[in-house]
């Protein structure tokens, strides 16, 4: 226990050393920021004092999936262990541990995330629950300069961007609908059915 207790403030010390915590408080700025591609952060309970720092990274070919990693050693840049993914249907997000998982489903940092996410999808940041970025964008991974940046946790680039893609996703979904619509999709389908049948 005085091992781990030990090793914990070491890597608290770590980390003030490396440079500053922001902390944010709007959900939604929490949301877009760890979910935007190459976020670092840190959750702390105010009542016990535990915190734990994660990784989130958006994969490569599935823009839908993104992979949580914990910090569980003293190298703030490279100690992180695989915890699980998030997955993205539609408008809902998943948070599940896989088979590559390194920890179980009770496992403290996996407990921590999991709750911390459930309630942020939901909109809400348990009142006693602080959240930090390291002052690094969410997407790029640069040096946040500009105040307004620094509270979001996304350069201006880099949110004008994530603003866009979510407007042409938004576009795709209502020009489906309304091509579904116009086409009658469903009496098409139908009708092959009856054809096929026919022949």
């Amino acid at each position: 226990m005085l091992f781990l207790r030990s090793f914990t403030q070491y890597i608290k010390e770590s980390m003030d050393l490396s440079g500053k915590k922001y902390k944010v408080t709007n959900t939604d700025d929490i949301k877009g920021f760890i979910l935007a591609g190459k976020a670092i952060f840190t959750i702390e309970s105010q009542t016990t004092g535990v915190w734990y720092t994660y990784k989130i990274t958006q994969a490569k070919k599935n823009k839908d999936i993104y992979f949580v990693n914990v910090l569980r050693g003293p190298d703030n840049q490279s100690s992180y262990t695989y915890l699980g993914l998030v997955s993205k249907n539609g408008d809902s997000f998943r948070f599940g541990l896989t088979k590559n998982s390194k920890y179980k489903i009770d496992a403290p940092c996996t407990v921590a995330f999991d709750y911390f996410f459930k309630n942020l999808i939901r909109g809400v940041l348990h009142p006693k629950m602080n959240f930090y970025h390291m002052g690094f964008c969410g997407r790029c991974g640069r040096a946040l300069t500009v105040p307004e940046s620094i509270k979001r946790g996304l350069g201006p680039w880099c949110a004008g961007k994530m603003s866009e893609e979510e407007e042409i996703n938004n576009d795709r979904r209502r020009k489906l609908t309304q091509m579904n619509k116009d086409w009658k999709f469903d009496e098409v389908k139908d009708k092959r059915k009856r054809d096929s049948r026919i022949n």
